[in-house]
């Protein structure tokens, strides 16, 4: 009997006093949108599963929800493979004008600890390879269009 109470006693200090941090989930969100356009498109991991919503650019709107997709773990893992946390925060094209183009804005990370990037019509290897991997998990019409490598971008 003595056995079976410290068994209990042990098995509940595991479940409810773990001294172990919890782990935290890693986080991704990737918007877009054309200054010609009036659409914000969104894609957010939510635990295993990729969101795509849009949002009218100007003012208050409600989110509509596109497309669902879920993801398997080796998926995720590549996701969270890409060196987003390197990038700067802010990538500005010179040579093209700050109220026309695609802007891009990306978050990843885990609880806290969140790298945010803002994109206007620039190409980086590190995004393209994020965009790659979202697209390889989504139907043409709700793929990502991203800028091209040789996008011009070193106007002074």
């Amino acid at each position: 009997m003595k056995t079976l109470f410290t068994t209990v006693l042990f098995l509940s200090g595991l479940l409810f006093n773990s001294n172990e941090p919890e782990v935290a989930e890693f986080e991704l969100s990737f918007s877009y949108y054309n200054h010609a356009g009036q659409t914000v498109y969104s894609y957010r991991l939510e635990g295993n599963q990729l969101k795509v919503t849009s949002n009218w650019l100007y003012g208050d709107s409600a989110y509509t929800d596109l497309y669902t997709v879920t993801l398997n773990p080796a998926t995720i893992a590549t996701l969270q493979s890409i060196k987003l946390d390197a990038l700067k925060d802010h990538y500005f094209n010179n040579c093209i004008m700050i109220t026309s183009g695609n802007e891009y804005f990306i978050s990843a990370g885990y609880g806290n600890a969140q790298k945010e990037i803002h994109l206007h019509c620039y190409y980086k290897e590190e995004i393209a390879q994020l965009v790659a991997e979202l697209n390889k998990v989504l139907p043409e019409e709700h793929q990502i269009g991203y800028e091209e490598k040789d996008t011009k971008q070193d106007c002074k």
